[in-house]
């Protein structure tokens, strides 16, 4: 039962309709390239201020809770986005800076909590050498899942831009009911873990345990750059799609076979263990900088080699990274830990995301590719100062301590 929910969860809470039509729809109805920076601006303020606490509060109660909770707000979010279609709303902008926060706040309780629960579930069964192979396999259904309802979602947004909002939240709203079923039985009660610590508590126990150590420092860092630049290409290539004159559905079909391929990447990402961190850190900074080179050309099977390039890099680290930062922290503030990825993620995200507007506004989307690049650069150096500072490369990345 364990699995089934855990994995039917997955596919359910993946399903996002609305993926590859989410800038066109906010163009249709009349929001400009700065507006929508102004909106994913919101999104990633609320994302940073909610993501912490959100980790904290699923270590004091069930992560499945935490999970429940988030599903709920995204389906309410999709079904509202939804019936937008019926109304006649003369300030569509605030009406989708409310609903993209909620969307915000549901995506901070998702966040960490279902690969904390995974490990802890697989620890519980002294499984949790298995890990990295699960969290691949978790990571390839999530894909498999998202390329197919993309996918779908693009032929749906030919009949109607909004249907895929619908969708969306019906699914959410199944996976809020399916997580509920999960077996989770952590260490202590909800009633015992009241009694001996309190959310400030389990705050500050996670950050002590990421000062002290460097190594996780880096790969929160390392994390945080491969996938701020993976996020921001991926919104903002649909508009640059667009203007290729690259039809709604054809673009579906891209971000479908690509959410395959990552599928296929994140299913053998489990080899990087092999490799030493410099290794994984040269290679992922290759792809990004590659596909940046391919996207300015302007010619389309150039243009979608490099998006591929850009969107797989991401997946080929993953499993192995979260294994790793289990494996240094214990179950009472797993989560808590893993939250603090998103928030580094968001606060970076939000520095970018408006001046990616204001570029697109004023140098088109060519010009905002080419300014993600320049932004990019910093970040990357600074992962190999740190890097070599506190010599995290050392040792093999295989995490069996």
């Amino acid at each position: 039962m364990g699995y089934l929910s855990y994995f039917l969860f997955i596919i359910l809470s993946n399903s996002r309709f609305s993926r590859s039509i989410l800038l066109i729809f906010m163009i249709n109805n009349k929001i400009t390239l700065f507006q929508f920076g102004l909106i994913q601006l919101s999104y990633y303020s609320i994302r940073f201020l909610s993501e912490f606490p959100s980790g904290v509060l699923a270590d004091y109660i069930k992560r499945k809770y935490s999970m429940a909770i988030g599903s709920l707000l995204a389906s309410l979010s999709g079904i509202l986005l939804y019936s937008t279609s019926f109304l006649d709303i003369p300030g569509y902008f605030w009406v989708f800076l409310i609903l993209f926060s909620l969307d915000a706040m549901a995506s901070s309780f998702l966040s960490g909590s279902d690969q904390a629960m995974l490990y802890d579930y697989l620890k519980r069964k002294g499984l949790e050498s298995k890990y990295p192979k699960f969290l691949g396999w978790r990571e390839a259904i999530a894909a498999i899942s998202l390329g197919t309802t993309t996918i779908i979602g693009g032929f749906l947004a030919s009949k109607s831009i909004n249907l895929p909002f619908l969708w969306q939240g019906i699914l959410f709203l199944l996976a809020t009911l399916v997580i509920l079923f999960f077996p989770e039985n952590k260490s202590v009660t909800i009633k015992e873990r009241v009694s001996r610590t309190t959310p400030l508590k389990i705050a500050s126990e996670g950050l002590n345990v990421i000062k002290r150590i460097p190594t996780i420092q880096f790969l929160v860092l390392f994390m945080t750059t491969l996938a701020a630049s993976t996020n921001t290409v991926t919104i903002f290539i649909q508009g640059y799609f667009n203007e290729l004159n690259i039809s709604t559905n054809s673009i579906g079909i891209i971000y479908g076979i690509c959410t395959v391929l990552s599928a296929l990447a994140a299913i053998n990402s489990y080899h990087l263990t092999k490799l030493t961190l410099k290794t994984i850190l040269i290679i992922t900074t290759s792809m990004f900088f590659v596909g940046i080179i391919c996207l300015l050309t302007e010619y389309i099977p150039l243009v979608i080699f490099g998006f591929f390039l850009i969107y797989l890099k991401l997946d080929f680290l993953e499993p192995s990274v979260y294994f790793f930062l289990n494996k240094y922290v214990k179950e009472e503030v797993r989560a808590t830990v893993l939250s603090f990825f998103g928030t580094a993620l968001n606060f970076v995200t939000l520095i970018m995301y408006p001046l990616y507007g204001i570029v697109g506004e004023q140098s088109g989307y060519k010009g905002m590719i080419f300014g993600m690049s320049i932004l990019s650069i910093p970040l990357f150096i600074y992962l190999f100062i740190f890097y070599k500072k506190y010599k995290v490369g050392d040792s093999k990345t295989s995490i069996s301590v």
